[in-house]
């Protein structure tokens, strides 16, 4: 969400007796080009706490490195692939010492805002369904951040972890609270699921870290994950009669604007954040917020109760001019180069740089990474050495499209679902301009693999007839 809208999304979550609030700090989004740390306007994380704070609002931060959300690359920097097979999430030095480096920036801001500094920030998480990841028992890795937090923050500082019941195993480090995460379930399932965290933390409070209201969307998908409001209903009121303390994710999803999608095998998520959450995507009161609202008003003595109902925002509709300089990428491609940048309308810079029309001649394809070109699109080209047939891509990530001179021919698909396309029938002469351009869907978000995003090295043409 902009900026101008915290403050309208931070209030409606509190008219519903909401009495915090957990937010991610997505390591990429701040740290877009390495060495070059931004906190200003959508990116100001201390002013939103502020703001969380006036909203009689406390605060779950949820630091990282990893965040998932199924945010662009779990909200790891794409940069961190340039370092030849790093392995990121573990204790790899490299990438130990690039989160040193981060968490030495972002940790020193936020100590202002904790609670026992008279800040709204009550809890810190470290990493994020760690037991998940398939390399998720790098105890080197867990507690070096435990440790570098509480360098930062200071022994006292209240963190936790969040992890499936079936997952706590590899995902819980010593010392740290474990909390765990699950959707609507039978009421068996639920007491079996805290009595999984029981076994972690025996003494401690019962925490359902995030208790879904909805799911993401992919493209390409068919059907959709939306709980009845009953079922949510009946979830939050066992939860909260055991005692238990739960967080709605998400109670406003929100959208992901310009790049920052991630994708969740095997597709992109789509740019819509609602996740069918008791606040839309529009931030309008939903039958789920009006059903939780209702719920909380008639809990005695809760000590955050409802205000009244917000109104629906009125839609407005802004048309603005943009120079979309991809628009014109035939026309700029340099007829002697093999790849070229195009425009990413995330990056003035990148903007800039296709402008003045720049291209590298290589003897094979680089990788989006290589290039220093973190989102967007990449045109490789080549020439025909054959006229007209079948052009097959062992990899392409994510989609190429595909043109021959000015003609475009089609498109090559690495993954939606269940669709995948790596061929197409191409016309051409011997001489002309085969141009793939390659568009990067965002990196996957979950499995948390090293998704380089490229047009593979071989491309194989077969001539027809």
């Amino acid at each position: 969400m902009h900026p101008d809208q915290w403050n309208d999304r931070l209030s409606r979550m509190r008219a519903a007796g909401l009495n915090a609030i957990q937010i991610y700090i997505p390591w990429n989004f701040h740290e877009v080009y390495e060495g070059i740390p931004r906190f200003d306007g959508s990116r100001n994380v201390t002013h939103f706490l502020s703001l969380a704070a006036q909203n009689e609002l406390y605060a779950l931060v949820r630091i990282g490195p990893y965040v998932c959300a199924e945010w662009e690359n779990g909200g790891l920097p794409w940069w961190l692939l340039k370092r030849e097979n790093i392995r990121m999430r573990t204790s790899d030095v490299r990438f130990l010492d690039a989160v040193q480096k981060w968490f030495d920036i972002l940790l020193p801001r936020l100590k202002p805002s904790l609670h026992k500094n008279g800040g709204p920030i009550l809890m810190i998480q470290v990493e994020n369904e760690y037991g998940m990841f398939e390399e998720g028992c790098d105890q080197t890795y867990t507690l070096f951040l435990r440790d570098l937090i509480r360098q930062h923050l200071g022994e006292d500082v209240l963190l936790y972890t969040t992890d499936p019941a079936d997952y706590l195993k590899c995902g819980s480090i010593p010392g740290v609270f474990t909390t765990i995460d699950f959707g609507t379930n039978s009421r068996a399932q639920i007491d079996s699921n805290f009595a999984t965290q029981r076994c972690f933390e025996p003494d401690g409070p019962l925490v359902n870290s995030e208790f879904y209201t909805g799911w993401i969307v992919t493209w390409h998908q068919k059907g959709r994950v939306d709980p009845s409001v009953n079922d949510l209903m009946d979830g939050s009121m066992y939860m909260f009669e055991l005692g238990a303390s739960f967080a709605y994710y998400m109670f406003f999803g929100g959208t992901n604007f310009a790049f920052w999608n991630g994708a969740h095998a095997p597709s992109a998520v789509i740019t819509s954040y609602d996740y069918f959450a008791p606040l839309t995507e529009a931030a309008d009161i939903s039958e789920k917020y009006i059903a939780i609202r209702n719920w909380i008003k008639n809990i005695e003595g809760w000590p955050n109760p409802p205000k009244a109902i917000p109104e629906n925002n009125p839609y407005v509709l802004n048309f603005y001019h943009h120079k979309l300089l991809c628009c014109r990428t035939m026309n700029r491609l340099s007829k002697n180069i093999s790849a070229s940048m195009v425009a990413s309308l995330a990056s003035e810079e990148t903007l800039l740089h296709f402008a003045e029309g720049h291209s590298i001649r290589r003897r094979y394809p680089m990788s989006f990474e290589q290039l220093d070109h973190p989102f967007g699109f990449v045109a490789y080209r080549s020439r025909l050495l054959k006229s007209g047939g079948n052009l097959t891509i062992s990899v392409i990530k994510d989609h190429g499209y595909i043109f021959v001179g000015e003609t475009y021919q089609g498109m090559l698909v690495d993954s939606l679902h269940e669709y995948q396309k790596r061929w197409i029938l191409i016309n051409g002469q011997s001489g002309d301009n085969l141009t793939i351009i390659v568009e990067n869907r965002g990196r996957q978000t979950f499995e948390t693999v090293n998704d380089y995003k490229v047009c593979h090295l071989k491309l194989y043409f077969e001539t027809v007839g």
